[in-house]
């Protein structure tokens, strides 16, 4: 089976040439159908799927792709905004072979940030096993998804008061199910800090949005509107996405 958790880069191969979902906007090498087969149409939903997969399973900025459709191959950058892609080369001539190798060169010489790995979160390190299993059993009631498996990370959240909040995190209630948009990801964290449970959500939004979630909550946390959770901490994380910037 394929470990999501640990995969970087996915490479889809397409035997057909006519099968490369990007060709209909391909401006140099534009194709004449006026939209794309159905073959294609998989073939998208199949890279999106991919890139959900991972963001699921990891803690991602971006992600970067290989698609490779009978002699040619492109690549793909996905973010929270868009999917960027590159004109196709053909790889089986010396100089596609060359740029396809140069890609996964320049790649591993990249730092993690670059590599699309969202710096905030790092795995958790305990002294003793007794110390993960007590955070575990704090967080047992909300492990949903029976993530028992997945790795523990820790983060560092800091709220209106300029307070550090060290937060434990293993299990989501809700994953992320888009490549692209919102893409909300919520998950219970033991609070070090205040000794605690919280719930925790981040999700992607237009930086044109005059006000973020938190802040709408906050105004309705303000007149005690029922049933909406109160908010301990909001705000905007320092992470950007760049792709719709072209």
């Amino acid at each position: 089976p394929v470990q999501h958790a640990r995969s970087e880069i996915t490479i889809e191969f397409k035997r057909n040439e006519a099968d490369d979902p990007c060709k209909l906007y391909d401006k140099k090498n534009r194709s004449d159908d006026k939209e794309l087969s159905a073959a294609a149409q998989r073939g998208f939903g199949q890279l999106a799927g991919y890139v959900a997969l991972l963001d699921q399973c990891q803690y991602r900025t971006h992600i970067f792709q290989v698609l490779m459709c009978g002699d040619y191959a492109r690549f793909l950058r996905w973010d929270h905004s868009a999917c960027l892609f590159s004109e196709r080369f053909d790889y089986t001539t010396r100089e596609g072979s060359v740029r396809l190798m140069e890609f996964f060169h320049r790649y591993s010489q990249l730092n993690r940030a670059d590599q699309g790995y969202d710096q905030r979160f790092t795995l958790a390190e305990f002294k003793t096993q007794a110390e993960e299993d007590e955070i575990d059993e704090k967080l047992e009631p909300w492990n949903v998804h029976d993530e028992k498996g997945r790795p523990m990370v820790t983060f560092t959240v800091v709220d209106e008061d300029n307070k550090k909040h060290e937060l434990f995190a293993r299990s989501h209630v809700k994953r992320r199910d888009s490549a692209i948009g919102r893409s909300a990801r919520t998950f219970p964290v033991w609070n070090a800090t205040m000794g605690q449970v919280n719930f925790y959500k981040e999700l992607w939004s237009p930086t044109a949005q005059e006000k973020s979630e938190a802040d709408i909550m906050k105004d309705l946390n303000a007149h005690n509107i029922p049933n909406v959770p109160r908010v301990m901490s909001g705000g905007r994380t320092s992470n950007e996405t760049k792709n719709h910037e072209y």
